[in-house]
This record gives C-alpha cells, sequence and structure tokens, in this order.
C-alpha cells in the first residue's frame, strides 16, 4: 500500500511537471511528462477509481498537448481514452471536458459544424450538474468564443469570450492564467474587428499577468510580443523600430522553444515580411513568405485557413512590386480558400475584395475596382451593420479608388464616410490612427481640387483638414511623436504651397525639433525636413536656404555614401538655389550631378527577386 502511494505522489510530481512545460509552450516535453506518468500508474497493482481518475486526465492533457503541435490523430486517440475512462466514472464533467476537446479537434481540422456541436454536448451536460457561472462552463465558453472568432462570426464570438472573461475574474484571481488567456483571445477579436487600440490595451493586461506568472521565456510570452507587433504595425505605422523588436523578442523565445519549423515561428516570418514591404524592402520579405507556406503546408495541406494571411501578404509584395496580374491571381487562391471554408459572404473576403480594388486601381481599371469595391461595402455592412471600424475601412479603399480616378467629391464623400463611422464609435475618446490619416487623404484632395480647379475654398478646407490632423494626432500619439511631426510637414507643404515662406519654415523647424528628439540627427527623415527647409527659405533667404541644402548633402553622404541617388538629388537641390547668384557653386554642384549619374548608370544595383520562387510555391 505505501507503493502504491509513492507512486501516485510520484504521478503528481509529473503531472505538475508537465503542467508547468505545457503552460510555458515546452508541449512536446509535457507530452513526454504525461507519458511517463500513465506509465507509472499502469505498474500498480490495485486499479481502483483514483487510479482511473489520474488515467482520464493524463490522457486528456495528453491530447491537448498534441494538439498545441498538430498532431491530431494522437490527440483523438487520447481523448477518446479519456472519455472511456470519464464514462467509467460516470463523471459528467470529465466526460464534458473531452466533449471540449473534440470541440478543439475538430476546430483545428476546419470540422466547425462538429465542433459546436461538441461544445454544445459539453455545455449541456455541465450545466446539469454545475451552475452557469462555474469555472468548467467557462471553458467552454471560451471554447466556443474561439470557435466563432476563426469562423469571423464577430457578435457570437465576443457574447462566449465576455461570458468565459467575467466568470473567471469572479472565481479568480486577476491575475490567473486563465485570465490572461481571455484577454488574449479579446485582442484576437479586437484586432479582427480593426479596433487596434483595444487590441493593445488587452494584449498589454495578457503580457503582464504572463510575464509575472511565466517570466520572460515562455510561448504564451512570445504569442503577446508577435501580437503587439501586428498591432504597432498598423496602429503606429511610424513606429517600425518598436514593432521589429517585438518580433525579435518573440522570434529569440519562440525558435528556442518550439524550433524554427512550428507554426508559431511562421507567424513571426509573416509579421517581419509584412513590415519588410512595408520598409520598400520587398526582395527580404520573400524568402521569410516562402519558409511560412512551406510550413503551413506541411502541417495543415493546401485548403486551409492558415494559408490566408501568407496569401495575403504574398500579394501585397506583388503589389508592391508592380506585378499586378499575380497579385490578384494570389489574392484569388485566398478568396478560393476562403469561400470554400467560410462560405460566400464573408468578412475575409471581404478584406480580400479591397486589396483586389485597390489593384485594380492601380492598374488603370477604374470601373473593376469600384464594383469589387462595392461588393466589399456590402458584404461588411450586411454582416456587421453601419458603425463598424471595418466598414470604415471598406468606405476609405473607396475613398481611395474614386481619388484614383479623380472623382474627387466622391472621394471626399467616402472619407467623410469613414471618419464620421470613427468618430461615431469612439466619441469623444478618439484614438484610431485612422482618425488624422482621414484627415490627411481629405487635405490631399481638397488639396488637389484647389490646384485643378483653383478654388479658394478648397485650399482653406484643405488647411483645415491638415489642422484636424495635426490636433488628432496630438491627442492620440502624444505632443512629440513621429505622426505629429508628420502632420507638421503637410501643413508646411501648403504654407510653401501658398508662397507662405516664413511660416512654412516655422511649421518645418517644428516638425525638426521633434525629429531629432525621437530619430536623433543621423536619419533619413531628417534630411527630408532639411531639403524642405531649404525650400521654405528660397525666397526669404537664398542663403540659408543653401545653408540647409549642404546640411541635407552631408547628411546623405554620411548615410548612404557618396555613390547614391540621394546625393545625386541634394547635388540637384544645391544647383537649383545657387543658379541665380553663385555661378561657380552652380558648376561645381552641376559637374559633381554629372559625373555621379553617368557612375550611377554604368554601376545600377543588382538585386535579385525571389518572386518567381515564391509563385511557383503557391
Amino acid at each position: 500500500m505505501t507503493n502504491q502511494k509513492d507512486t501516485i505522489e510520484q504521478v503528481k510530481s509529473h503531472y505538475k511537471s508537465g503542467n508547468d512545460d505545457y503552460n510555458l509552450g515546452y508541449f512536446e516535453r509535457a507530452a513526454q511528462t504525461y507519458h511517463q506518468a500513465l506509465q507509472l500508474i499502469e505498474t500498480l497493482e490495485i486499479q481502483d477509481n483514483i487510479c482511473n481518475e489520474w488515467r482520464c486526465d493524463l490522457n486528456l492533457s495528453l491530447s491537448q498537448a498534441y494538439c498545441h503541435y498538430y498532431q491530431l490523430k494522437d490527440a483523438e486517440k487520447h481523448s477518446k481514452q479519456a472519455e472511456k475512462l470519464a464514462r467509467t466514472l460516470s463523471d459528467q464533467i470529465r466526460i464534458a471536458k473531452c466533449f471540449d476537446n473534440y470541440g478543439k479537434i475538430d476546430m483545428i481540422k476546419l470540422s466547425f459544424n462538429e465542433s459546436l456541436q461538441n461544445y454544445k454536448k459539453s455545455l449541456d451536460l455541465k450545466l446539469k450538474v454545475s451552475s452557469q457561472d462555474n469555472l468548467d462552463t467557462a471553458d467552454t465558453y471560451y471554447g466556443m468564443g474561439i470557435l466563432y472568432l476563426r469562423q469571423m462570426k464577430i457578435h457570437n464570438s465576443k457574447e462566449m469570450l465576455d461570458k468565459a472573461l467575467r466568470i473567471r475574474l469572479h472565481r479568480l484571481d486577476s491575475s490567473h492564467l486563465m485570465i490572461a488567456e481571455c484577454y488574449y483571445a479579446l485582442g484576437q477579436w479586437y484586432y479582427m474587428v480593426c479596433d487596434y487600440y483595444q487590441a493593445l490595451t488587452v494584449y498589454n493586461k495578457c503580457l503582464k499577468i504572463r510575464r509575472g506568472i511565466l517570466g520572460d521565456h515562455s510561448m504564451p510570452v512570445a504569442n503577446c510580443y508577435c501580437s503587439i507587433g501586428t498591432v504597432y504595425h498598423n496602429h503606429y505605422q511610424l513606429r517600425q523600430d518598436e514593432e521589429l523588436n517585438m518580433y525579435d523578442k518573440a522570434q529569440s523565445i519562440t525558435v528556442d522553444i518550439a524550433g524554427d519549423e512550428s507554426y508559431e515561428a511562421s507567424e513571426i516570418y509573416i509579421r517581419k515580411a509584412w513590415l519588410a514591404i512595408d520598409k520598400d524592402e520587398t526582395s527580404k520579405s520573400l524568402p521569410m513568405l516562402l519558409k511560412c507556406i512551406k510550413i503551413r503546408i506541411k502541417l495543415f495541406g493546401n485548403n486551409h485557413l492558415n494559408l490566408i494571411e501568407p496569401y495575403m501578404v504574398a500579394g501585397d509584395a506583388y503589389n508592391d512590386n508592380e506585378d499586378y496580374e499575380t497579385a490578384i491571381e494570389v489574392f484569388n487562391k485566398a478568396i478560393t480558400i476562403s469561400n470554400n471554408i467560410l462560405g460566400g459572404d464573408n468578412l475575409l473576403t471581404a478584406e480580400l475584395y479591397w486589396n483586389i480594388a485597390l489593384i485594380y486601381s492601380n492598374q488603370g481599371k477604374p470601373r473593376k475596382a469600384t464594383s469589387i469595391c462595392q461588393k466589399s461595402l456590402e458584404i461588411t455592412e450586411c454582416l456587421l451593420g453601419e458603425n463598424s471600424y471595418r466598414l470604415a475601412f471598406a468606405y476609405r479603399t473607396m475613398g481611395h479608388v474614386e481619388n484614383a480616378k479623380y472623382k474627387y467629391d466622391k472621394a471626399i464623400k467616402a472619407f467623410q464616410k469613414a471618419l464620421n463611422i470613427f468618430l461615431e464609435i469612439e466619441g469623444n475618446d478618439i484614438h484610431s490612427a485612422d482618425i488624422p490619416f482621414i484627415y490627411t487623404k481629405l487635405g490631399d484632395i481638397y488639396k488637389m481640387k484647389d490646384e485643378r480647379y483653383n478654388c479658394e475654398k478648397d485650399k482653406d478646407k484643405s488647411m483645415c483638414m491638415y489642422e484636424k490632423c495635426l490636433e488628432a494626432s496630438k491627442l492620440i500619439f502624444s505632443e512629440e511623436s513621429l505622426e505629429v511631426a508628420d502632420a507638421y510637414t503637410k501643413i508646411g507643404l501648403a504654407h510653401s504651397a501658398s508662397g507662405e515662406g516664413n511660416k512654412a519654415a516655422a511649421t518645418f523647424q517644428k516638425c525638426l525639433d521633434i525629429e531629432r528628439k525621437i530619430v536623433g540627427d543621423k536619419h533619413a527623415r531628417i534630411g527630408k525636413t532639411y531639403q524642405r527647409l531649404a525650400g521654405a527659405n528660397f525666397k526669404p533667404s537664398i542663403q540659408t536656404a543653401l545653408d540647409w541644402s549642404y546640411k541635407n548633402l552631408n547628411l546623405q553622404i554620411e548615410l548612404n555614401g557618396e555613390f547614391h541617388e540621394q546625393v545625386l538629388s541634394a547635388y540637384h537641390s544645391l544647383m537649383l538655389y545657387s543658379a541665380i547668384n553663385d555661378r561657380s557653386l552652380f558648376d561645381e554642384m552641376n559637374q559633381k550631378a554629372d559625373d555621379l549619374q553617368r557612375q550611377l548608370r554604368n554601376n545600377p544595383s543588382a538585386t535579385t527577386s525571389l518572386l518567381g520562387i515564391l509563385l511557383y510555391s503557391l
């Protein structure tokens, strides 16, 4: 009997070790430990209900661990063993937990109807033997919330996740891992509906809890870093260094724990690829996209929702490379998968339509662009109603399409609709980065109308929009942010266009002061502002304009070396400003520009494109 007790204690110790590894994200190691505990139980001479309870729980834990590294056959096998034992014990809660696990397995397999049926069976059993605000019930609500989120059933998902969080907050300490799990899922929900501010808020809550309990080196913490980086990509689009820092942190942890061929690693590859495209480094994005797609095809096959996002980023890469036909082909592949799995009119397909509409617009196919953009609008409004961030984004896309057709009034109407939705949702507490962005776009369109039709009212409206952009940027980002610096730039350019050199120079100086505090003196942004200051001072003081142009030239040489197009541009600027009263300087700059242009023409930079390889892999 002593041996029996000792063995059970060893089983408990192994179970705890397995759970610790599971929480940290070492799923294979956790599975091995659970196996060892099961083997220990088999050595016991007396097999009673206590042993069967342990067998049931360990088989269920094994199944859950296998789910995390997508060994679904093993996951199903151990879940069935757990269910058989639970039925032997006549334990309704344990049987219900097996149904929860079947629901998770079916969700990974994209068998959504079967998954929902299993969750409903679990919920029915739990409600028969326990209260509605029980922690076991919360687990089922959570699973259903994730299932609905996977299907992009937005309202159902939020309802279930809120129920799960409410019960867990009532029953558990506020810094419990299960509460962090809810925060993380809600972060995904807010991200899906494009409420990036709220997504960042709950991701940070989740990160704080996970770091407090698990430390800095765990998969749940790495997942938070990756997700926060993704929010930065959409909400703080000028903070690319912070975004990359998040991905680097996530990658360091992920590769160590899960390996560089894991699903979690593929998430980071795709995020870094997306960032590279935004930084005009498309060639850097392609190897990462290839790796991501290969990992996901190996894990899930060729027809899975997890392939849609890499296809979307690949489409962006082709679009960025002006290979529009291939971009559309890749987006259509993603639409086929989306429609096959989620049905015809779904939010994912609506988003893919946005992307294709913008490509048609770039191709100069305005009718196709408008038609497909209208489809996106109709699907989004039908599914989410008249007041949603996604609908605002659809109107914003329509604004881009109409603007590309030079239909300025229609573009203004679409952008204004998008803006009104943002302001209606957020009220006095504005926090979306898209609000200043739309003010800027409206300012740009009024500016183009003024240039085309010479209308003073449009010039005034343009300046009004830029000033509203500045106000909104200060509220959303802080007084000293790159977004505020960009708003000052727009206002400065408007003053320059109106011939108000002194006002423009003062505004550009505000921009420069902010930029220096954030990025320092040795940054490409600084050179652009030097050039704007030179232009603003051209009429008031040619010597001041020359001084700023020299600063830009020296900075470009320091940043890029003497053999670079930015240096050539700086020589041309000095030629412009010296042409009036300094012939010798003009001749010197002209000679340097001619020499450099000849060298650049004779030695074009060689870049190797992987686009063909990427297309082949798709």
